[in-house]
């Protein structure tokens, strides 16, 4: 049997232990001893806690930020040009940012059949390259515009890109028609 113990010593320290002890019989089976072994396991508590405390930081940003954010693998076809790419995580504001629901999971082209191949090849070259793009563009297919970052995540051999994004529309559409306005000004 194994249990835990945290000693404190009177200067505030803790210390974390691992012990455990099995008995030793003898040949009629009586308890005659036991051996007992024990580990400092301090260190792997403080990185246990670490590691629950980034998380839960990492988690609560994930999921109160107001831009949309995903985490997508590009699929390549057999010639390594990118095809599709398929939602591995979404934030809560993705939805609401591309209109997209229940997407994580699922393919682009399953979701969005007439997405447009530029969306495919800008994030096919960040996750074969490594090089962040940042950049504004049109997604016809969802009716809305975009000012996207992407940032491959992982090695070289990754094929993930994590994608921080707002939809643009409305100041798009405010350019618009600011620009027509004085297209017809001109005219006058």
């Amino acid at each position: 049997k194994q249990e835990e113990f945290e000693l404190v010593f009177a200067d505030g320290r803790t210390r974390h232990l691992l012990l455990g002890a099995v008995p030793l019989f003898d040949a009629e089976g009586r308890v005659r001893g036991s051996v007992a072994a024990g580990a400092d396991i301090t260190q792997r508590k403080r990185t246990d806690e670490a590691l629950r405390n980034s998380e839960a930081r990492f988690r609560m940003l994930f999921s109160t930020m107001i831009e949309g954010f995903c985490i997508i693998e590009v699929v390549f076809d057999a010639g390594v040009r990118p095809v599709d790419y398929r939602f591995l995580e979404v934030n809560p504001a993705f939805e609401g940012q591309t209109g997209l629901g229940n997407a994580r999971g699922r393919l682009m082209r399953e979701l969005a059949p007439d997405h447009e191949a530029h969306w495919f090849e800008i994030y096919g070259q960040v996750a074969l390259t490594g090089q962040p793009a940042r950049f504004v563009n049109e997604a016809k297919a969802l009716h809305r515009w975009y000012d996207v970052s992407a940032y491959r995540v992982g090695g070289p051999e990754s094929r993930k890109v994590a994608i921080l994004f707002n939809d643009i529309t409305e100041r798009k559409q405010a350019e618009e028609a600011v620009r027509r306005l004085n297209a017809e000004l001109d005219r006058r």
